[in-house]
């Protein structure tokens, strides 16, 4: 693995092909013109509110907002889901995914299905769904860490909503999402801003990326 750390950038590098961390909390892969994103939690705001606790619908909208601007911007020509596209049963928020995605038919959509995903219905005919796992050339995408890897593969993976505790000397401390990456294996920050943070501890020969603002930060071990 390499990586290259510009002004607005971070790029990984694995068996030739580069991957771009975005502060949107996703990874462009630049050879396949294809967005990677995990945990979108599509019609969780919506189900909150339907159990009685006010979340605003800003949350999802911002989201969507997010994902659309993301796809025009970049000019993708696939667009992979690393699992828990949704969150609950069918409500508005669904409608209004479909609706985004209607935007861009000429993009092949393809979602690796996560423990959420279970509550899939309705989902549009434009979606390739996978089980467990799906390959590209030697690179594999699951929604959890597999229990046995292949030597020589490359694996992205979400779940985890991986994050990372910045502490200041009078102990204050900032939560932020991050990638988590090792010599085989890359872990997303949840897509959606309405999740919560698991805080990594890095192993050795594993780097944390923190998405601060606008920017992509490498965190020293």
């Amino acid at each position: 693995m390499e990586k290259e750390l510009g002004e607005s950038q971070t790029v990984i590098k694995f068996n030739n092909n580069s991957f771009q961390l975005l502060p949107e909390k996703a990874v462009y892969w630049q050879e396949q013109k294809a967005l990677i994103l995990a945990d979108l939690h599509v019609g969780k705001a919506a189900h909150f509110r339907k159990n009685g606790i006010p979340v605003s619908g800003e949350v999802s909208r911002n989201d969507f907002i997010k994902l659309y601007e993301l796809l025009q911007k970049l000019n993708c020509k696939k667009l992979i889901v690393v699992g828990d596209i949704v969150h609950d049963k069918h409500n508005q928020e669904w409608d209004d995914f479909h609706a985004l995605i209607a935007h861009f038919p000429d993009i092949e959509i393809i979602l690796i299905k996560g423990n959420h995903d279970k509550y899939l219905q309705k989902l549009s005919a434009s979606i390739l769904v996978r089980g467990k796992s799906f390959v590209i050339e030697n690179f594999i995408f699951c929604h959890e860490p597999l229990a046995e890897k292949e030597e020589g593969k490359f694996y992205f993976f979400g779940h985890l909503h991986p994050g990372f505790s910045l502490k200041g000397k009078a102990k204050q401390s900032l939560r932020l999402p991050c990638f988590h990456i090792g010599m085989d294996f890359l872990q997303l920050p949840a897509f959606s801003d309405f999740t919560g943070l698991y805080i990594v501890k890095p192993k050795k020969n594993e780097q944390l990326f923190v998405v601060a603002g606008k920017e992509v930060v490498a965190i020293k071990n």
